[in-house]
């Protein structure tokens, strides 16, 4: 059996009563108390204190970060790291809310008990919301994205994967991920209003005659410069190639190859051999992709296929 940690709050300052009893409904017991470098005159409430000497010396120890200002939280992160002790944030224990802005805080980095790790850009949107409740040993990966309104990521039983990958923009999605499976997007995305990737399905579909399952998990696969519209849904097996488009309400679990157009319910191509552009209709009115001032899609396009430009 694993050593039991050895748990120490480090820093006794604003609202630390009311953080120790919602510590303590939550079932955490606290060994010792380190106030801090500076004085300190609440109430500790009988939990030993502890030098800041003494923390390394423990056995198995687990620092619960308890500061508001960054400067604290990350010169007690430097500590922990250059000494391999494991540390949380007290608002991610207290309201199992994990965002992408405490994340930040805590160096872009975090690891929960149950194994689930999450890694994010400094540059990532504060707009990122995880719920990590139901999983372990899942994974996340976030480069620099932009979240306009809310990007929702929810992980589900055990092995899961999310890679983000940067530049991609998004107004507001909903990403499940279940046992095992993944969801990758791709460089220079756009994605719509209410946007929803969910991974598999919740509960389990059988043949009614030989008793087989037959609704395993399937990944799903976004490419670069791919635009995502309004309230599309993507679901387990779901493959889009670089520079296309899913349109509006757009449902789809096929696989699709570069440069066309997926549109329905469920989703078929309705046009091939296209790009696209971020320049927005009401500010100008192109009549080639020339004479746009968003061209990234070009970093995109295999060598084999050569661009025509206006002659």
């Amino acid at each position: 059996m694993k050593d039991k940690k050895t748990t120490i709050i480090w820093g006794a300052y604003q609202s630390f009563d009311k953080k120790i009893d919602n510590l303590i409904k939550k079932g955490i017991e606290i060994d010792f108390v380190y106030p801090g470098d500076y004085p300190t005159s609440v109430d500790l409430r009988n939990i030993k204190m502890i030098q800041k000497e003494e923390i390394e010396q423990q056995k198995n120890p687990y620092v619960i970060i308890s500061f508001a200002k960054e400067k604290d939280i990350l010169s007690v992160i430097d500590f922990c790291q250059k000494r391999k002790i494991e540390y949380v944030y007290i608002d991610m224990l207290i309201d199992e809310k994990i965002t992408s802005k405490s994340i930040k805080i805590l160096g872009g980095k975090y690891k929960d008990k149950n194994g689930n790790s999450i890694c994010i850009s400094s540059q990532a949107s504060d707009k990122i919301f995880f719920d990590l409740k139901r999983s372990k040993n899942c994974s996340i990966v976030i480069g620099n994205v932009s979240v306009s309104e809310k990007l929702n990521i929810k992980m589900l039983g055990a092995g899961g994967k999310i890679f983000l990958d940067d530049n991609t923009t998004i107004f507001q999605m909903n990403i499940i991920v279940n046992r095992e499976g993944t969801v990758k997007i791709g460089k220079d995305c756009m994605i719509s209003h209410h946007v929803e990737l969910q991974q598999s399905d919740q509960h389990m579909i059988f043949d009614l005659y030989t008793g087989k399952r037959i609704n395993y998990p399937k990944d799903i696969l976004v490419g670069n410069h791919v635009w995502l519209g309004r309230e599309c849904q993507l679901l387990g097996g779901a493959n889009i190639g670089d520079n296309s488009i899913c349109g509006a309400r757009t449902v789809t679990s096929g696989k699709f190859p570069c440069n066309v157009i997926v549109a329905g319910t469920p989703g078929k191509i309705i046009r091939t051999g296209i790009i696209w552009a971020r320049d927005l209709i009401e500010n100008s009115n192109c009549d080639y992709f020339e004479q746009c001032s968003d061209k990234k899609a070009l970093d995109y396009i295999p060598d084999t296929i050569k661009f025509r430009e206006k002659h």
